[in-house]
């Protein structure tokens, strides 16, 4: 049902068809609704007690609610305050966590605390790399009870907090880093439930830095356009691009594959996530054959039919490679398949190990935020 309602307002969002188009013009009646509402969330975010530690807090987020690349960047910062000699801490929501305490800590600086179901698919992920790399993770629903928990029990002497745009005002003197998606930088330019925006596109305004993610999707032409947007909306900000790149195959107990494995091959790509047209690409650049697609709404926690759908589709139509992100491999993982049509076992799956390329300011963003460090430190 999810699967069916996300494609119909998919089609409403790119207004395909006589139906996406009535369908559109049904939620945009929708829309100030939305936008009352939004100026309520926002009035009592500020209502609220704010987060008043004299510590460097760094904001990771978009205006959108499609995938920009928000987390592996929260990722970086936090690796980057941790070579500057901080005790990082990231803060996340935590979505869609069977939640026992709210906040909790999922990672510590050396050890993983909580299972997936406890923290959330996207925080377990993260965890991973937090683990033995100084960097701990706290998930709660009211981020600034998440970063008191990570001061007071942590000792954290930095936060980066993950998918906070919209939390930027109980943050005051917070350093904030907004991702676009060069690809779809505002979808189309209205506000839910008629658009993907979540905020105003204005209210980019607010941010120290603008990132374009994918902009190797992007031709020069159409990248220079909304460069230019951006810095109208954004002018006193750095500007930074930045694409992604397969770079591995983790097969799990079996190692790793160069991403060269898959050229030449047919690849079934299987995603749950915000921008799954990012994920296509990218492997349908490096084995340059038309990738087949199996997609399910951002969050979907797969079932055991649906993956053995999938997969049993993709042998039918020839493939070699079943391929996933690291996320719903995870959720994946967790059925416990032995087998699937075919005879291929789950660990077939592939998740895709990717990385973040500078196309452009990455080194004035470091810039930029060593000079936030230096004067939080005067």
């Amino acid at each position: 049902m999810r699967r069916t309602l996300q494609l119909l307002w998919e089609a409403s969002l790119h207004r395909r068809g006589i139906g996406g188009n009535l369908l559109y013009f049904l939620l945009l009646s929708l829309t100030p609704i939305y936008r009352l509402g939004l100026f309520v969330s926002q009035a009592r975010r500020r209502a609220r007690p704010s987060f008043a530690r004299r510590i460097p807090v760094l904001i990771v987020g978009n205006l959108t609610t499609g995938g920009t690349g928000k987390t592996p960047m929260a990722m970086d910062l936090a690796a980057l305050l941790r070579g500057a000699g901080f005790k990082p801490a990231v803060v996340s929501r935590g979505y869609g966590r069977k939640r026992k305490r709210d906040p909790d800590v999922v990672c510590d600086w050396e050890t993983i605390i909580l299972c997936p179901d406890e923290a959330g698919d996207e925080p377990a992920m993260m965890a991973r790399q937090c683990q033995g790399h100084g960097i701990s993770l706290v998930v709660g629903r009211d981020r600034v009870a998440a970063a008191e928990l990570a001061v007071e029990k942590l000792q954290a002497t930095a936060l980066v907090l993950d998918d906070g745009y919209q939390q930027r005002m109980r943050f005051p003197g917070a350093w904030k880093l907004a991702m676009v998606n060069a690809a779809e930088p505002f979808g189309n330019d209205a506000l839910l439930p008629a658009g993907n925006l979540r905020e105003p596109a204005s209210a980019l305004g607010g941010a120290d830095a603008v990132v374009l993610s994918h902009s190797n999707e992007v031709d020069e032409v159409k990248l220079g356009a909304i460069r230019e947007r951006v810095r109208a909306l954004a002018p006193g900000a750095v500007h930074v691009s930045v694409g992604y790149q397969l770079d591995w195959l983790d097969r799990g107990v079996d190692g790793t594959l160069p991403a060269e494995a898959i050229k030449g091959k047919k690849v079934m790509a299987i995603s749950a996530i915000g921008y799954p047209e990012g994920f296509e690409r990218m492997l349908e650049k490096v084995s340059g054959v038309p990738v087949m697609a199996w997609r399910a709404p951002d969050h979907h926690e797969w079932t055991s039919a649906e993956y053995r759908d999938a997969v049993q589709a993709g042998l039918r139509a020839g493939c070699e490679f079943f391929v996933t992100t690291a996320k719903d491999r995870m959720k994946i993982d967790r059925l416990g398949i032995p087998a699937v049509g075919g005879g291929v076992p789950s660990h077939a799956l592939h998740a895709a190990l990717v990385s973040m390329v500078d196309l452009g300011g990455k080194k004035e963003l470091e810039s930029v935020i060593s000079g936030y460090l230096a004067g939080l430190g005067s």
